[in-house]
């Protein structure tokens, strides 16, 4: 059984996505990748450059944006192969916060960087009581002498200090301009105050502590107090990424799942000879079909890059969500005591599925996210 591909992109990306999933799996094998867990490594240079000049980078933008892709079909196929390769690369972040960067003057080189895969940036939004939400920020930036100061403390920013520049949002406490701001930090900033760990996937997090950061005039993004639908027009392409490598996970386990039940025999038999082994990967399979029917709506959706596009976005983060971790739970049950053990990918997929529950937002924020979305009216607050 081979992976099916469900996302219809250009023959210039397909080729970019396969040469992505060869070179992760010859380059980075799985082996590789633990090794990297236990060294504390989350990005490797060489690597990196490898990826952006096969050409992943530029599959995640736009020609106007400088890229060669951009389109949800595009995106979305990238995703797709780079799910089962576990891979700890920061695309996703370079993605998010390029996204932020698009059409903000002075920021055209770091953008140009991101594009190209010269430079690796990451957002940092999330914090301690915003519970996902881009709007609840406590960060304050204010006016200094020369420039703005940041006071404040970040949370869950999925790379670590392989960043080259951090996108930072900021609540605005000068008069005129009391919104969200939108800042671009670089590594030496948000150096001293950052702190790193590991995820329940292997994968590095970061929490930026910013006490009394002084940043540049020229490091605000935008208008000052207007950068709130900056950053969801950026959220909303790492959520549908986020969608995109979740059915790619969910296939290859699919995969994986039904080789172990056609192999492993038990009492004389491969244990998938059992009829209650198959009624419960036949609806498990069923879940994954509803998964992909989500995604390929929601880039549907941003190809059309009108007000449904971020509704069917998080339409289809909350209901993978669920699935995810079904799909995850399952896989190991059918598994058995195997299916948790640190040396069979699988278990590592099923601990990818379920910290991608909280990337972006879990399926409360994104159901509440699609009802205030589909109200006639919306008071998108600052």
């Amino acid at each position: 059984m081979s992976q099916t591909v469900i996302f219809q992109a250009s023959e210039d990306t397909r080729m970019v996505a396969d040469s992505v999933a060869r070179f992760l799996g010859s380059r980075v094998p799985f082996e590789a990748r633990q090794a990297m867990v236990d060294q504390g490594v989350d990005s490797h240079a060489e690597n990196w450059a490898q990826l952006c000049e096969i050409g992943a980078s530029l599959v995640l933008f736009k020609s106007e944006e400088g890229g060669h892709g951009g389109a949800g079909s595009d995106i979305g196929a990238l995703f797709e192969v780079l799910g089962p390769t576990l891979t700890f690369e920061p695309l996703l972040s370079s993605l998010v916060a390029g996204k932020t960067l698009v059409g903000a003057d002075g920021h055209g080189t770091v953008l140009q960087g991101l594009v190209e895969g010269s430079l690796r940036a990451g957002l940092a939004y999330e914090e301690a009581n915003s519970f996902y939400d881009p709007a609840a920020v406590e960060c304050r930036a204010s006016r200094s002498a020369n420039g703005w100061t940041l006071q404040g403390r970040k949370i869950a920013v999925p790379i670590g200090k392989s960043a080259d520049h951090m996108v930072v949002s900021a609540r605005c406490d000068t008069a005129g301009t009391p919104g969200i701001s939108l800042f671009l930090l670089t590594r030496e900033s948000v150096a001293a105050g950052m702190e790193t760990r590991r995820a329940i996937d292997g994968g590095v997090v970061s929490t930026l502590n910013l006490e009394g950061v002084q940043v540049p005039a020229q490091a605000l993004i935008g208008q000052a107090g207007l950068g709130l639908e900056r950053l969801r027009h950026g959220l909303m392409y790492g959520t549908f990424a986020v969608c995109a490598e979740v059915v790619g996970l969910l296939q290859q386990a699919s995969v994986l799942t039904l080789d172990y039940l056609r192999t492993r025999k038990q009492f004389g038999t491969t244990i998938g000879s059992a009829q209650v082994l198959q009624h419960r990967y036949v609806d498990m399979m069923i879940k994954v079909e509803e998964a992909i029917s989500a995604v390929t709506n929601a880039a549907a959706a941003l190809d059309r890059d009108d007000a449904s596009a971020e509704r069917a976005v998080s339409a289809a983060k909350a209901s993978l969500t669920a699935i995810a971790v079904d799909v995850a739970q399952e896989c190991i049950h059918m598994h058995g005591g195997i299916g948790l053990t640190r040396e069979l990918p699988l278990a590592q997929m099923a601990r990818r599925l379920v910290m991608t529950e909280h990337v972006f937002g879990d399926a409360d924020f994104h159901l509440g996210r699609y009802a205030e979305l589909g109200r006639p009216s919306i008071g998108r607050s600052q």
